[in-house]
């Protein structure tokens, strides 16, 4: 259904190391402008994962950026706006006085999001990018999407158009370094210790990846983006970079192991950045030394791209949507299959869910 005008909005994000606006115009799914787009880089996450919580000091924080953030809505005419919070409002044990807080300071509601749905954002856009723009990726063959951020690791497996294997592990880069002390990690073993923490951590879906036989592995976000520049590439900033898998294993192995304060020395980097980046680098590279795949791709598609996105094309119901559904299908069809569920009984399922989304038209309920 297309829109009869263009649709201009805003989304808004906080995360566990950056605030964003985006402020958008979309016309059709090959073509959504930004209009405007800002980002603060915070260290909320750090916070959060040391103590459980956001001090009353953060949360001001927070409200005195989305406050900034309103303003520039208001400059820009834009009216239609959502805000969406991850991991670093998700997992906060004062989460209610968070989401409050910023009601009663900014009038605005926070849409908590969930991992699987973080990822899949990030994962719709990826694959319509790959499958009708880049071209990749072999239809034929499994193509594993890592999907790496400060609070968890989404991995997401699609051959074609069928979605095959989604699992996600609450172990993000930022999480993993906050599981050791400052002086752990200042230790000369530590190298080794991170090194078999996330070796042990993947390894219960390291044989059943390899089961798809794997041959493109796709590494998104900002971290990705960085670690391809480190490589000396993407430094004009493309959406997608390919590199070849052994070029990625002697970059790694060129550190003798990777830490912190090598990222530090070597790059320049500020200790907060190269703390993100040190267990993103080692997890990656214990995913490709698990399936050996083919060929490397590195995405810049962050979470506030895949939403910003995704919500105009729900918005205009683009048929892309059933393409997607049907892929949701297909994915429970494989987790029940996994578990041996009673196949019969989920065909009645399925029958059933069929008929009342048919009604939904009749009845004014949403999707």
């Amino acid at each position: 259904m297309a829109l009869p005008k263009a649709l201009r909005y805003a989304v808004l994000h906080v995360g566990s190391s950056s605030m964003s606006i985006t402020i958008l115009e979309y016309k059709g799914i090959d073509d959504v402008r930004v209009i405007d787009y800002a980002a603060r880089e915070v260290t909320f996450g750090e916070e959060l994962f040391q103590t459980s919580r956001l001090s009353f000091e953060t949360i001001e924080e927070i409200c005195h950026i989305l406050k900034g953030y309103k303003q520039l809505m208001s400059d820009y005419g834009v009216s239609r706006s959502r805000l969406y919070g991850t991991t670093v409002i998700r997992e906060a044990a004062n989460r209610r006085s968070i989401l409050d807080q910023i009601y009663i300071q900014t009038g605005m509601r926070v849409e908590v999001i969930d991992m699987p749905k973080e990822v899949y954002y990030k994962y719709a856009l990826l694959y319509y990018k790959m499958t009708n723009q880049y071209r990749l990726t072999d239809p034929t063959k499994a193509t594993l999407f890592l999907d790496i951020t400060s609070g968890g690791v989404g991995l997401t497996v699609w051959r074609g158009e069928s979605l095959l294997f989604q699992r996600n592990m609450h172990s993000g880069s930022l999480r993993v370094m906050e599981s050791f002390n400052r002086n752990q990690r200042s230790s000369t073993s530590f190298p080794m210790a991170i090194t078999e923490y996330l070796h042990r951590m993947i390894g219960p879906l390291r044989e059943e990846l390899k089961t798809f036989n794997i041959n493109s592995v796709i590494l998104s976000g900002d971290e990705a983006q960085y670690m391809a520049r480190l490589m000396g590439d993407g430094s004009n900033k493309d959406d997608i970079i390919t590199i070849e898998p052994e070029r990625f294993k002697g970059f790694i192995k060129s550190f003798d192991g990777v830490t912190a304060t090598k990222l530090i020395n070597r790059y320049k980097l500020p200790e907060y950045k190269a703390n993100i980046l040190m267990p993103t680098m080692i997890l990656f590279n214990e995913i490709i030394t698990a399936i050996e795949p083919k060929s490397l791709i590195f995405s810049s598609f962050s979470f506030s791209q895949g939403i910003s996105w995704f919500y105009g094309v729900e918005a205009e119901n683009n048929p892309f949507m059933y393409q997607l559904r049907e892929q949701n299908a297909q994915l429970a069809r494989a987790v029940a299959a996994r578990y041996h569920t009673d196949s019969i009984h989920d065909a009645e399922v399925e029958r059933f869910s069929s008929l009342f989304c048919k009604t939904l038209r009749h009845k004014g309920l949403p999707e």
